[in-house]
Protein backbone atom coordinates (compact mmCIF):
# COMPACT_ATOMS: atom_id res chain seq x y z
CA UNK A 1 0.00 0.00 0.00
CA UNK A 2 2.58 2.34 0.90
CA UNK A 3 4.63 1.62 -2.87
CA UNK A 4 1.20 3.49 -4.64
CA UNK A 5 0.76 6.87 -6.10
CA UNK A 6 3.90 7.97 -4.08
CA UNK A 7 2.75 7.37 -0.24
CA UNK A 8 5.89 5.82 0.54
CA UNK A 9 7.60 9.03 -0.41
CA UNK A 10 4.96 10.80 1.78
CA UNK A 11 5.29 8.93 4.69
CA UNK A 12 9.11 9.10 4.59
CA UNK A 13 9.15 12.65 4.44
CA UNK A 14 6.33 12.93 6.92
CA UNK A 15 8.70 10.41 9.56
CA UNK A 16 11.42 13.12 8.48
CA UNK A 17 9.58 15.56 9.21
CA UNK A 18 8.54 14.23 12.88
CA UNK A 19 12.01 13.68 14.30
CA UNK A 20 12.90 16.98 13.11
CA UNK A 21 15.00 16.16 10.06
CA UNK A 22 13.28 18.80 7.74
CA UNK A 23 16.40 19.23 5.74
CA UNK A 24 16.23 16.14 4.19
CA UNK A 25 12.58 16.52 2.95
CA UNK A 26 12.56 16.32 -0.99
CA UNK A 27 9.31 14.96 -2.42
CA UNK A 28 9.74 14.59 -6.15
CA UNK A 29 6.43 16.08 -7.45
CA UNK A 30 5.86 14.63 -11.44
CA UNK A 31 4.90 16.40 -14.06
CA UNK A 32 1.59 16.20 -15.71
CA UNK A 33 1.92 14.79 -19.33
CA UNK A 34 -0.42 17.37 -20.68
CA UNK A 35 -0.85 20.83 -19.03
CA UNK A 36 -1.80 22.55 -22.56
CA UNK A 37 -5.66 23.33 -22.86
CA UNK A 38 -6.85 23.14 -27.04
CA UNK A 39 -9.91 24.78 -27.10
CA UNK A 40 -11.64 26.80 -30.53
CA UNK A 41 -12.45 30.16 -29.53
CA UNK A 42 -16.09 30.03 -29.67
CA UNK A 43 -15.70 27.44 -26.53
CA UNK A 44 -13.23 30.24 -24.86
CA UNK A 45 -15.42 32.89 -25.20
CA UNK A 46 -18.68 30.54 -24.27
CA UNK A 47 -16.74 29.75 -20.91
CA UNK A 48 -15.81 33.07 -20.11
CA UNK A 49 -19.38 34.29 -20.67
CA UNK A 50 -20.83 31.70 -18.76
CA UNK A 51 -18.63 32.55 -15.78
CA UNK A 52 -19.01 35.84 -15.62
CA UNK A 53 -22.71 36.78 -17.42
CA UNK A 54 -24.75 33.47 -17.65
CA UNK A 55 -24.23 31.51 -14.18
CA UNK A 56 -24.70 34.70 -11.87
CA UNK A 57 -27.65 35.60 -13.96
CA UNK A 58 -29.36 32.43 -13.48
CA UNK A 59 -28.39 32.59 -9.99
CA UNK A 60 -29.84 36.26 -9.52
CA UNK A 61 -33.34 34.87 -10.84
CA UNK A 62 -33.75 32.08 -8.87
CA UNK A 63 -33.05 34.43 -6.26
CA UNK A 64 -35.55 36.67 -7.10
CA UNK A 65 -38.35 33.92 -8.15
CA UNK A 66 -38.11 32.28 -4.43
CA UNK A 67 -38.13 35.55 -3.26
CA UNK A 68 -41.44 36.29 -5.15
CA UNK A 69 -42.63 33.02 -4.27
CA UNK A 70 -42.48 33.51 -0.88
CA UNK A 71 -43.88 36.85 -0.46
CA UNK A 72 -46.96 35.30 -1.73
CA UNK A 73 -47.43 33.49 0.60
Amino acid sequence: MLERDGNKALAVALLQWLSSRDALIDVDVPRAPDIALNLPPWAFWLAGAGFTAIIPLLLLGFGIGRWLIRRRQ
